[in-house]
């Protein structure tokens, strides 16, 4: 492990920048409904009361707008979801995020100091990164409750290079989606497979290349379905990102990695395998799928070579 006392910068910067990202795209849409906006709608768990679901609309936008009561507005969504319409928790659980995101990187500096990064080690190295196990775990009473902070705001932990940081835990979204529209509940899907097992760590590509393609067609079938949806552009973000992975690999693992028999740069076989069994699938009309097939064509002209010409195509496909 690194030196505690040595600056992360360049993770920190990684990390709110991935989050600006987010934001820039995550909010530009959102605007506070009315109260009153399909109030009388039905949600999952039948009839709403219209004056009630009002009520606890207004009271969680009080509590979400406020990084001191961000935790209190989780819990109150999580308690009282069931009770206002199916728009009203779509937007309460957008706005959900938007403080989530909007918080992180404040949050994430009380985790920075040098002797609360020595505590997550310590619980770290004891039970792992699961952040009920590592606040069971933690004996220092300051990381404890920065910890429980952590869980109550929903967020998880991470660590790398010896560097414990705060990030958005979509998973736990997922207790959201039988009471919001079908193309949130969809986005949280997607975001939570992100989460849960992240495409690149480190510059290095860290899944199998069949699952990135697949994410990536995912990605592209919700940009399909729900193209006016008010997360489209960050689902559209997250695509153009992981077919840049899926073409071109990442600094640690790049796609051309392999020689010819001049010293020429030639594709790893096991991506071009990748590349063969998700285009034998069919392509179900997704572009991206008939890119990788054209590709494919190419490959099998220059024998698998990284020609001029494959470079000119790989830049049309992430441009």
């Amino acid at each position: 492990m690194k030196a505690f006392n040595q600056p992360h910068q360049l993770l920190k910067k990684t990390l709110v920048l991935g989050l600006a990202l987010s934001l820039t795209a995550g909010t530009a849409v959102i605007a506070k409904s009315p109260l009153h906006a399909a109030a009388a709608s039905a949600t999952a768990n039948g009839a709403v009361n219209a004056s009630v679901a009002a009520s606890i609309y207004k009271q969680f936008e009080k509590y979400v707008s406020k990084p001191a009561t961000l935790a209190k507005a989780r819990a109150y969504l999580i308690n009282n979801i069931t009770r206002v319409s199916k728009t009203q928790a779509t937007i309460m659980t957008l706005h959900l995020e938007n403080a989530q995101l909007a918080h992180l990187p404040a949050f994430s500096e009380k985790l920075y100091p040098q002797n609360i990064q020595k505590e997550l080690d310590k619980a770290f190295r004891k039970k792992g990164i699961e952040l009920d196990a590592l606040i069971g775990a933690t004996t220092d009473a300051k990381t404890k409750a920065l910890l429980i902070e952590a869980r109550d705001k929903g967020y998880k932990l991470e660590t790398s290079e010896g560097m414990y940081y705060p990030v958005m835990h979509y998973q736990s979204f997922k207790q959201f989606q039988s009471h919001i529209n079908k193309d949130i509940a969809s986005y949280i899907d997607l975001m939570a497979v992100a989460s849960n097992k992240p495409v690149a760590f480190d510059g290095a590509i860290v899944i199998g290349w069949d699952d990135l393609i697949s994410r990536t067609t995912a990605l592209e079938t919700f940009l399909k379905q729900y193209p006016k949806s008010n997360r489209a552009k960050v689902v559209k973000e997250h695509f153009q990102l992981l077919k840049s992975r899926t073409f071109y690999g990442a600094s640690n693992t790049p796609v051309y990695d392999s020689f010819g028999p001049k010293g020429e740069t030639a594709i790893n076989p096991k991506v071009r395998a990748a590349y063969e069994a998700a285009v034998n699938k069919g392509n179900g009309g997704s572009v991206f799928l008939s890119s990788i097939q054209s590709l494919l064509k190419l490959l099998d002209a220059s024998n698998n070579l990284q020609t001029p010409e494959i470079n000119r195509f790989l830049e049309k496909q992430v441009e």
